[in-house]
């Protein structure tokens, strides 16, 4: 096949002008005297893009390109020869230091949304070849006009479809699900989407504002990044403006920036296109300071827009790899290198009617128009892979040309019907080249554009690709591929038969020996529903247990995260995350594929993937050698026998292992003998029992909790009894005068030189939990403004009388187990149990000091993490009266109210609120939604231990007294004995975070968040002078939650590397329990950062 490259005519420009260059005497274009001097045609004011002729003369040109002897810019022989001018390389290297081998250890499979709802070959997100991928992006959201918000391509695709993508991580842990924002429909002429990215990026304001937005998506949906495909910034073509360049990079810095306040790991990446007309408008280094990776869609190289351009309509590939080796040159031009680039894969082609269907070679024969559509894809001059595939089958006789130069295949049908395409072979082709330049990813267009048997997807990765089902019922640890099973059979026993009670089903520690818990049940030959305990000790307490295999052609076979109590067929297994930890902890990793072990890493096993190996490496410590020994596959043939022994872990799993594949779908299993000598800390003692001074009882229970539902609650007896005196007071709306419940107090003179912030940090620390103070400045003057919860019932009257019956019934405590045990249970909450007031406190999961620090951001206009509100969120001094008012204002008998806001507008937060809440004010609209009397719902009963510490980490205090908790530390290390009693706060705190984002939990925070914001909206929408009252919430919520999860992360890795300086002080003479209290930190830091925070 013929090289690729683009020669600049003159026959072209005599036909179509000189395209800016001056036209000269005798009709040749250039620059300079020769052409733009005496005899000149036209455009003799010309200067050239480049070189001496140039405005400045010797400018160089974009993505440091070659400048031609006549002043042209280009990256081919016509332009780098001769008398180039500079940059006069024609085929730079890519820039040192990129590894090589991993193009396939980062695999993005784009997802077009719309084939959803085909009518023809529907996909659908769980369809998917997820074995094959390591991320999916969306493709594509849209913006809203007006609002900046990330939304759905159109009005035809539902935000359910959201939910649906990101739901497959479900299928496949450790995948990645991105949104794609943009694409070629997007940025299209005419289309009222098409300037938006532009408009944003020139504004630092509406950058904040679209940032903010897309924080709030990826964190709505469960999206782990963002992808931009801007088609294009700066292409006048494609209503680009010259500083869309330098706005670009300042767009992805905000992003950034904005994303990195998530405790998440969020990812942002951008496309770039392989044109050097368009990818001339990227700052490509520029962007990548901010983004992970770029994607490259080296696909689309040609199609029929080639006829309207110096090309012409010549039938040519639309990925070959000869031009995708010159695009990438580009980037090395500006220093990219090829590991922050993933390659593009196009799993369609572009197909063409020939001119004359005797003449079909690409590159020499001319195209009439695009090929005829596809039955699905229904484009003309377009095929997707499957639709492709299903001609070859169609067409016996057909002749396949592979054209081994450019890396494509390609194929003529029907007469006049020609398309060029890749396959498992020229894939390959193109996986050699980039794993020898140290491309670190690819990219598919489109992963749903492959046939059935998922042909493409295993042509590109070299491997088979395994069903979702499978991968599913093979996959239920979160990180499979790290966490270790290990053999109980020697530590638990199955019990014989009994019959459960039905009056006490959740009494599980009474079917075992006291020390032991239950873990699961065997009802094999159990007569009348009954069945055989299985009990294991709680200091080697396992969890998640189930029973696998069973039936012909399934076997018994634990997960990786698993471990093995076998019987029969059947095997029995549970996660242990103590040898997870203990694989971490020892130096035990698996490489990327094709990777080696380093240094004093010994190799154990190796797997295979694709044409590679991955393989398994230990440290092989000097005083107790690799964590894992005697490391072997298990499985031949059929792989009928593929089961680990009792005394064995499964490392891992896999059809092949390092050899041939099983039959039967079947899998080998990786087997490994385990260093035992880590074991773990129990926790017994929770915080209150270590530092009982430290955790008071919670007093701000209503004693007498009004039964009956339709009992008005702002007449019950707090009420009644001055509670709402100043609430309750009116106030006018003219002159000076304060809003109702504010007072000028003036601090006594221990703290009249306090800072406002700091005089609200004090207030924090009242012992009262209905009453709040927040300090203001209005009008010069320091303002105590007092807001007050409404009442609550405490746990033994939780459930009583019709107002008891929307209460949880369940109360939510940890688990017992290893003091890195951070899981929850739950169970029933008996009524008025002996002793629950003093076990259980009755939490309200947003606390009530969320509307404090609300009334802050309001009334002083600065967020939680102390940054100042933007200053369109900034309220003036009447408006901040106004807010005052409804805030306080008070309802009258005849129902008239000084608020402001008018009856009914107002949803209320539960069915049995009574009417009067028509007429509340916002301080008690706001606090009924986090809970009261007459809205119990959403209280949940927890340990007293676990409602203090959250209490304290929600005000942004220390969870506890560090000094003190130094102190038990240095006496742990000092005596090598005692760390549960440091350890237990440490696992409390990560416990918190695991119990709001729990499922008894979590939904009930999203409603209420929903609840509060509805009414700031209608608030807005009710109060003149407040129509920012709905945007000030939102920027204070996001803020908020995000602050008060970096600030237990921060507490929490001070407090872990405290302690490590404690038990470190000495190298030569460490505890004899460091390796234990390394191993127990280390995990609970792997699941703060878990679990740790972010935006519910």
């Amino acid at each position: 096949m013929e090289n690729f490259t683009i020669t600049v005519m003159t026959s072209w420009f005599i036909a179509y002008g000189c395209n800016g260059a001056c036209c000269g005497p005798d009709g040749w274009c250039g620059y300079g005297p020769d052409f733009c001097g005496t005899g000149c045609i036209s455009n003799c004011n010309a200067k050239a893009e480049c070189g001496r002729y140039a405005n400045p003369p010797g400018k160089t040109c974009v993505l440091n390109v070659c400048c031609s002897e006549h002043g042209f810019c280009g990256s081919t022989r016509d332009f780098c020869t001769g008398g180039c001018q500079s940059n006069c390389v024609e085929h730079p290297q890519p820039p040192p230091g990129s590894p090589q081998g991993r193009v396939l250890s980062r695999v993005i499979g784009y997802y077009e949304a719309w084939n959803a709802f085909s009518n023809c070959r529907r996909t659908l997100p769980s369809d998917l070849p997820l074995d094959a991928l390591t991320h999916v992006n969306y493709a594509f959201t849209f913006l809203d006009p007006v609002t900046y918000e990330v939304t759905p391509m159109d009005g035809s695709t539902s935000t359910q479809l959201f939910h649906s993508t990101t739901a497959i991580k479900k299928l496949k842990p450790g995948l990645e699900v991105w949104a794609s924002l943009g694409g070629w429909t997007f940025s299209d002429n005419h289309t009222v989407t098409q300037p938006l990215l532009g408009d944003i990026a020139r504004s630092a304001a509406k950058r904040q504002q679209f940032a903010n937005h897309v924080l709030r998506f990826l964190d709505t949906y469960s999206f782990d990044g963002i992808d931009i495909d801007w088609e294009y910034p700066g292409a006048s073509d494609r209503g680009g403006r010259p500083e869309d360049v330098p706005n670009f990079v300042l767009l992805m810095k905000t992003l950034r920036e904005t994303l990195n306040k998530s405790p998440r790991r969020l990812g942002t990446s951008f496309t770039v296109p392989a044109s050097l007309w368009y990818l001339r408008w990227f700052d490509v280094p520029g962007l990548l300071q901010y983004s992970d990776f770029t994607n490259i869609m080296s696909y689309d190289l040609h199609g029929t827009w080639d006829r309207d351009n110096v090309l012409g309509n010549i039938i040519r590939p639309h990925t070959n790899l000869t031009e995708i080796k010159l695009a990438c040159e580009l980037l090395w031009r500006v220093g990219v290198k090829p590991s922050q680039v993933s390659l593009g894969f196009g799993f369609y082609g572009r197909s063409f009617t020939l001119a004359d269907p005797s003449c079909s070679t690409p590159g020499a024969c001319r195209f009439s128009d695009g090929g005829a559509p596809g039955k699905c894809t229904a484009s003309p001059g377009y095929l997707g892979y499957y639709e492709i595939q299903d001609i070859i089958a169609q067409n016996p006789g057909i002749t396949v040309h592979h054209d081994q130069e450019a890396a494509i295949k390609h194929i003529t049908w029907s007469g006049n019907q020609w398309i060029a395409y890749d396959d498992a072979d020229t894939f390959k082709q193109k996986v050699d080249w980039a794993n020898s330049v140290g491309f670190s990813g690819s990219l598919i267009w489109a992963s749903d554009l492959d046939d059935n048997m998922q042909t493409a997807h295993q042509g590109l990765t070299g491997k088979t690709v395994t069903n979702n089902d499978r991968i599913l019922a093979e996959s239920n640890a979160l990180y499979a591929k790290s966490e270790l099973q290990r053999s109980f059979n020697t530590q638990c026993e199955v019990k014989e038969c009994v019959k459960p009670d039905v009056y006490q089903p959740y009494s599980i520690h009474s079917y075992c020996n006291p020390g032991d818990t239950l873990v699961g049940f065997d009802n094999a030959d159990c007569p009348d529903s009954g069945f055989k305990p299985i009990c294991c000790p709680v200091i080697k307490y396992p969890s998640d247990c189930i029973w696998r295999g069973g039936g012909s052609d399934c076997n018994g076979q634990c997960h990786e995260d698993t471990s093995t109590c076998r019987r029969g067929s059947k095997a029995f297994c549970c996660k242990d995350p103590s040898y997870d930890r203990n694989m971490r902890m020892r130096g035990c990793r698996w490489t990327v594929c094709n990777g080696h072990c380093q240094g004093l890493e010994t190799e154990m096993a190796k797997s295979k993937c694709g044409f590679y190996h991955e393989r398994l490496c230990c440290m092989n410590w000097v005083d107790t050698g690799p964590a894992l020994k005697n490391c072997h596959w298990v499985g031949r043939g059929d792989c009928a026998d593929n089961t680990c022994s009792p005394s064995e872990v499964t490392v891992k799993r896999s059809t092949a292992g390092d050899g041939a594949v099983c039959a039967w779908f079947r899998q080998k299993s990786l087997c490994c003998t385990a260093d035992r000598t880590t074991e773990a800390f129990m926790c017994r003692r929770t915080y209150c029992d270590i530092y009982p001074w430290d955790c008071p009882p919670d007093t701000g229970y209503d004693d007498n909790p009004p039964e009956d539902e339709f009992t008005p609650e702002i007449d019950s007896p707090w009420w009644a009894n001055g509670g709402h005196d100043e609430l309750r007071r009116a106030a006018a709306d003219s002159g000076d005068e304060l809003p109702p419940g504010l007072e000028f107090v003036e601090p006594d003179g221990e703290h009249q030189n306090l800072t406002i912030r700091e005089l609200n940090a004090l207030e924090k620390r009242a012992p009262s939990r209905r009453e709040y103070v927040i300090w203001v400045i209005i009008d010069g003057k320091k303002v105590k403004l007092t807001i007050r919860a409404l009442p609550y019932p405490g746990p033994s009257k939780m459930f009583n009388g019709k107002n008891g019956r929307t209460a949880y019934k369940f109360v939510i405590r940890q688990q017992a187990g290893t003091c890195a045990t951070t899981s929850l249970e739950t169970l029933p909450a008996m009524a008025n149990p002996n002793g629950q007031e003093e076990r259980y406190e009755a939490d309200h999961p947003i606390e009530l000091q969320y509307m404090q620090w609300f009334l802050e951001a309001v009334t002083t206009s600065r967020r939680p993490d102390g940054t100042k509100l933007p200053t369109n969120l900034r309220l003036n001094t009447f408006n901040l009266k106004r807010f005052m008012q409804a805030w306080n204002g008070g309802p009258s008998s005849s129902g008239s109210s000084s608020h402001g806001i008018s009856a009914g507008l107002f949803p209320r937060p539960a069915s049995n609120v009574p009417v009067i809440w028509d007429r509340m004010n916002l301080n008690d609209r706001m606090f009924s939604i986090l809970g009261s009397n007459y809205n119990r719902a959403p209280f949940r009963l927890i340990p007293r231990t676990i409602n203090n510490m959250k209490g304290k980490v929600f005000a942004l205090q220390q969870p506890f007294d560090l000094p003190t908790w130094l102190t038990t530390v240095a006496e742990a290390a000092e005596a090598d004995i005692g760390e549960e009693d440091w350890l237990e706060p440490l696992r409390e705190i990560v416990s918190i975070w695991r119990y709001l984002w729990s499922p008894e939990v979590l939904p009930t925070i999203q409603r209420q968040r929903r609840q509060m914001r509805q009414q700031m909206a209608t608030a807005s929408v009710s109060l003149t002078g407040l129509n920012n009252l709905a945007d000030i919430w939102e920027d204070f919520d996001i803020n908020y939650w995000y602050t008060t999860a970096q600030h237990t992360r921060e507490f929490l890795r001070n407090a872990v590397q405290r302690a490590a300086e404690v038990y470190e002080r000495d190298p030569e003479h460490r505890p004899a329990n460091w390796d234990r209290v390394t191993a127990q930190l280390d995990e609970i830091l792997y699941q703060m950062d878990r679990f740790g925070g972010g935006l519910p």
